[in-house]
């Protein structure tokens, strides 16, 4: 069994970015799996500032709990909505923070919110310019939920779109799951080095 973290990255409060969210929790969990929820909303993170090169600031010890989670992860899926055609500043601020010894090496499933048809700009981003120094690994797999209001709002999906989504969601699970199993090997080889190569240049 894996441990997961998701990562809801949305600025509001019951955002359907956490209602999907709590959906993706509960198909991890349905199978065994133990799964963490950082939500950025309820959990804002301070705007990263060079205090946080300093292990006695309080924006370094306000980071304390999430390194924990991160560092007990085996894989993330990382959820954002789409605000003007770009991932969330609170995300991209958290990803800021990672760092290779908390992520390094672990998968990384992205999943676009839109509450209209878009959703894959803040995906596009993020895997430009999201994960250079955390060292996650973008798997080839991601989600959309368009028209977000009217999915995964009850046990049962209400249209065939969404039953689509769903096998889709699972789908891309399926894969974090056995990227997570097969990224452990290259962790546990002893060959990375973040302390030499922290922005990843050799």
């Amino acid at each position: 069994m894996m441990n997961v973290c998701v990562i809801s990255g949305s600025h509001r409060q019951s955002s359907n970015t956490l209602k999907c969210a709590n959906y993706v929790l509960s198909r991890l969990e349905s199978r065994g799996h133990t799964c963490q929820l950082i939500d950025l909303f309820a959990q804002p993170v301070p705007i990263w500032s060079e205090d946080f090169w300093s292990n006695d600031s309080s924006e370094k010890n306000s980071w304390h709990t999430n390194s924990e989670i991160l560092k007990a992860s085996d894989a993330y899926v990382v959820m954002t909505p789409e605000y003007c055609g770009m991932a969330t500043p609170s995300i991209k601020n958290f990803l800021l923070k990672c760092n290779g010894v908390e992520t390094g090496n672990k998968p990384v499933l992205l999943i676009g919110i839109s509450a209209g048809l878009g959703g894959i700009s803040p995906i596009l981003e993020l895997k430009l310019n999201g994960f250079k120094n955390n060292f996650m690994c973008v798997i080839p797999y991601s989600v959309i939920i368009r028209n977000a209001d009217t999915m995964l709002n009850g046990e049962k999906p209400d249209s065939d779109e969404e039953m689509k989504l769903r096998e889709s969601i699972q789908y891309a699970l399926d894969h974090l799951l056995i990227y997570a199993e097969s990224l452990s090997h290259v962790r546990l080889c002893g060959l990375t080095d973040f302390d030499l190569y922290p922005y990843g240049q050799v």
